[in-house]
């Protein structure tokens, strides 16, 4: 069986997903977490087998080259990262999952296509193999899926 738990920094976003999952008849535990915040615990009490995140990733340098739909309807929070620390979400959860996830673990994130190469390298050196890179339907590189085949907490 199945725990879900969702987290984002967003009660408003949050409040919209469990409606989602009520409609869907999803069961799922929210909470209001902010990744960068190292003194805001989860809680968590089993490993975590499966990280799945869309983080902020495009640097705040491309916000006037962007669709305006996007930056109308879109919170900033949750797009744009600072141009001199792009993978600072990244860093942040794989944090995370040295203190909750479990061996073998598994990720499955959005990424920024001009940051592919420096978001596989970040992962590849935090011990995760098995990296694919997977493409939008614009042919861009979008996601990255890897497994982490061992963990601090295992040892």
């Amino acid at each position: 069986m199945w725990e879900v738990l969702a987290t984002d920094i967003s009660a408003a976003a949050l409040n919209l997903a469990k409606e989602n999952a009520h409609l869907n008849e999803v069961d799922c535990v929210f909470c209001v977490h902010d990744a960068l915040d190292e003194t805001d615990a989860l809680g968590m009490e089993a490993p975590v087998n499966i990280f799945v995140s869309n983080p902020p990733y495009i640097p705040f340098s491309e916000h006037a080259t962007m669709h305006p739909n996007v930056i109308q309807h879109e919170p900033h929070m949750a797009l744009f990262v600072p141009d001199n620390d792009p993978l600072v979400f990244y860093r942040k959860i794989l944090g995370l999952m040295d203190k909750y996830g479990a061996a073998n673990a598994q990720v499955y994130f959005e990424i920024h296509e001009g940051l592919t190469s420096q978001v596989v390298q970040l992962f590849e050196e935090n011990g995760f193999s098995n990296t694919e890179i997977r493409k939008d339907l614009q042919g861009k590189s979008r996601m990255i899926k890897a497994q982490r085949l061992s963990l601090s907490n295992e040892s």
